[in-house]
């Protein structure tokens, strides 16, 4: 019990770190052309929520995959 009260807490301020991080550079590297472009055609209100709703279902799904992987491995150690 003691372990997977910890590795809540402290997976769950890794997985913050680790998604803002990840999000950025996947936003980053989907290219300011074709973000610009969408933009133009959707509105930066518009995409903002797709960033958004694309961000938390692509980062929840990274972020149950990371964090299994770690917390495993944290729980091994």
């Amino acid at each position: 019990m003691e372990l997977i009260s910890y590795g809540a807490e402290t997976l769950n301020t890794e997985l913050i770190s680790y998604g803002a991080e990840t999000l950025n550079m996947e936003l980053i590297s989907y290219g300011a052309e074709t973000l610009n472009m969408e933009l133009i055609s959707y509105g930066a209100e518009t995409l903002n929520m797709e960033l958004i709703r694309y961000g938390a279902e692509t980062l929840n799904t990274e972020l149950i995959s990371y964090g299994a992987e770690t917390l495993n491995t944290e729980l091994i150690s």
